[in-house]
């Protein structure tokens, strides 16, 4: 597989980058479930940077609270399903990436069948509750999961892959008890879904260090950092042994 005369223009930049693959993320098959302030961003980036297919969920309209912080919509889409608004954005930005949509919640029936096939799930949740259906699905059908989360000035992301790592219930077992609704500056959100598509880009290409086994947390309000190491929790009703 060779890159066209167009290809080669529009990832200029990028194939300067020691290592970059552009023919591997155009055989990458990602799903990004949540295209709200995290996944909006994520998936902004992942399609400028030539990822083949791309399988967008959400089940959701777009309402006038959410512009501050979700990128792909504008006040004249008010009303209109965020998926089929998003799928047109992405299409503009980039016609030689596939996005596939699916209007839906996720859930215990249809989240296998949503991830088959994927080389990576990407978490643009806004509830515990979804995130672990995700995490158990990603577990059970071995299929990385990159988890982002986004509360006030606070920001975090985590790659699992067991058995090479624990999974997100290690860290997070139970609901989580949060503020409704979450409170989200629209930069925390903006910045949180590039390190997000970021992390994305290099588990994908399979180039430098990845966020496996640690837990970044940022701190917006001190523009301070913490990477924590992870183990997994023996303990673990979905991926202990």
């Amino acid at each position: 597989m060779s890159l066209s005369p167009q290809e080669l223009s529009r990832y200029s930049r990028q194939l300067l980058i020691d290592g970059w693959n552009q023919e591997k993320l155009r055989q990458s098959k990602i799903l990004i479930c949540g295209i709200g302030g995290l996944g909006g961003a994520t998936a902004t980036y992942l399609a400028a940077a030539g990822v083949g297919e791309i399988r967008l969920i959400d089940y959701d309209t777009i309402d006038l609270s959410n512009l501050n912080r979700q990128i792909l919509y504008s006040t004249d889409d008010i009303g209109k399903s965020k998926i089929q608004v998003a799928d047109q954005r992405l299409m503009a930005l980039n016609p030689e990436v596939k996005i596939v949509t699916r209007a839906c919640r996720i859930d215990d029936d249809n989240i296998s069948d949503l991830i088959s096939g994927c080389d990576l799930v990407i978490d643009g949740l806004d509830n515990h509750s979804s995130r672990l259906t995700l995490n158990r699905a990603a577990y059970e059908t071995r299929i990385p999961y990159l988890y982002a989360a986004v509360d006030g000035w606070l920001g975090q992301v985590s790659l699992f892959a067991p058995p090479q790592t624990g999974c997100l219930a290690c860290l997070m077992p139970d609901l989580v008890n949060s503020q409704s609704p979450i409170p989200v500056i629209g930069a925390m959100a903006g910045l949180i879904g590039s390190i997000q598509a970021n992390e994305a880009l290099k588990y994908l290409m399979g180039i430098g260090s990845s966020l496996l086994n640690q837990l970044l947390i940022y701190h917006g309000h001190t523009q301070q950092t913490e990477l924590l190491s992870l183990t997994p929790n023996p303990l673990c009703k979905i991926c202990a042994t």
